[in-house]
């Protein structure tokens, strides 16, 4: 076989085993330039232009968010700046207001009680 042949052979070769199109995702850190509707707009690192993401996390301008690019689309899977809380200081937080309301009711009712007392003082 002549070289030229063998040298189109194993062109064509790799040309039909080489992926069409066809990207890996991989995931990033970014930080967010600003946010407008569903939509942030992050400066990846390298990347020249801002890109837009889908905001599955809560971001606002500034915060520092991990990115997940794949199939041409990307969304924030975390936010290091603001990360999420769990339930615990929003239940302390409603044990809290549901004592404070008691209190709140005990001191009316000893105000309306110290006002018909000085009442009847009046008298």
């Amino acid at each position: 076989m002549s070289d030229t042949k063998t040298i189109a052979r194993d062109i064509a070769r790799a040309l039909k085993e080489e992926p069409k199109g066809k990207t890996s995702p991989f995931d990033t850190n970014a930080t967010v330039k600003r946010v407008e509707g569903g939509t942030a707009w992050v400066q990846i690192p390298g990347g020249v232009d801002e890109t837009p993401v889908q905001l599955t996390v809560n971001a606002k301008e500034g915060d520092a968010v991990q990115v997940r690019v794949a199939g041409g689309k990307a969304w924030i899977t975390g936010n290091g700046t603001s990360p999420p809380t769990d339930d615990t200081r929003a239940n302390e937080a409603n044990e809290t207001a549901i004592y404070a309301q008691t209190i709140a009711e005990n001191a009316e009712g000893s105000a309306r009680r110290a006002s018909i007392a000085a009442e009847g003082a009046d008298s």
